[in-house]
């Protein structure tokens, strides 16, 4: 029996593609800005904040300020 790829489970459990995408991108790095995430994942940079705020929201990111920059991670 083969274990179903992580990225439909996120699917499965409410996540649009997008927001699976970001999360999946932040769990293969320790903590990454906005920018990098946005290169790292093929996302436009306005629409990851979207897409992050949702994840903030429901638990499966974290935020972290450091000096004048936002790091997010999961």
């Amino acid at each position: 029996m083969s274990q179903p790829h992580p990225f439909q489970v996120l699917q499965e459990i409410g996540l649009s593609e997008k927001a699976a995408t970001i999360y999946l991108t932040l769990l293969n790095k320790r903590r990454m800005t906005v920018a990098e995430l946005a290169r790292e994942s093929g996302i436009k940079r306005a629409t990851c904040y979207e897409y992050i705020d949702q994840l903030l929201v429901k638990g499966f990111l974290l935020r972290e300020p450091v000096g004048k920059r936002m790091f997010y991670s999961a």
